[in-house]
Formats: C-alpha cells, structure tokens, sequence
C-alpha cells in the first residue's frame, strides 16, 4: 500500500519490514509490510495495534521492534508498543484440504484451488 512517513527497518534476512505511516485518503495507518528484495515482493505482516505516523522504530533483542510516539487523528502519541513481526505463510490448496475454487490464503491473497465438483462448495473445506 503506499504509504508515508512509515517507519522501516531492515530484518537480519536483508528484507525490509515497513510499519505505520500515512496514507493520503486512508489517514493514518496500523498496516505493516515486508519488502523481499530478493523476489522484489511484498508481504503483508501483523498490524500494529494503535496507526502511527512518524513514529520511531528499533530492533529490540528477543527480535521484536519498539515502535514509539507518532501521530495519528487523536494527536501526537506519547506511547510506544512492542511489535512482533512474524511474516504471513500463504495456506495452500493441499493444507486446506479438499477445497475448490477460489479460496483466501490468509495472507490477503487469493488461490485457485482448481475447479470444483457437483455438491463442493468454492473456498470451503468439504468433509469426508
């Protein structure tokens, strides 16, 4: 999403992990992405849980990020929050299980899980 006046720290794997910000019609923002230059994709990633602008962040020890003040819409914020960074993993047709159709890989993405049969229900997983 594009975004402004994020904070962005680069992970010890070399990607680079984009929290918070701004967004011109969407106001302030509690959305975070994760920039593999390797691939050249984006990844969402956890939220965090108050939107922040201009907020300051860094790596703590145990791997999490100390994300601290900002702005958002009520004012400037004189908190800071504990963010954990786990990276979304994409479900899979097979993890599913017997899915059809199109269904959420829960990483706010879509899979084509081939074409359903009479009686199967698209995106949903049937019994046995």
């Amino acid at each position: 999403m594009p975004r402004e006046h994020h904070a962005a720290l680069v992970t010890g794997e070399g990607a680079v992990l984009v929290v918070g910000g701004e967004h011109s019609t969407r106001g302030t923002l509690a959305s975070a992405e994760q920039f593999d230059p390797a691939r050249g994709t984006w990844t969402q990633a956890p939220t965090l849980h108050e939107p922040r602008g201009e907020a300051g962040a860094l790596w703590l020890r145990q791997g999490t990020v100390l994300v601290v003040g900002g702005v958002n819409e009520l004012g400037t914020l004189a908190t800071s929050e504990e963010y954990v960074p786990a990276t979304c993993v994409p479900m899979t047709c097979e993890a599913r299980g017997p899915a059809c159709g199109v269904a959420p890989d829960g990483c706010g993405a879509t899979l084509d899980c081939g074409p359903c049969v009479a009686g199967a229900l698209p995106g949903v997983e049937q019994g046995p």
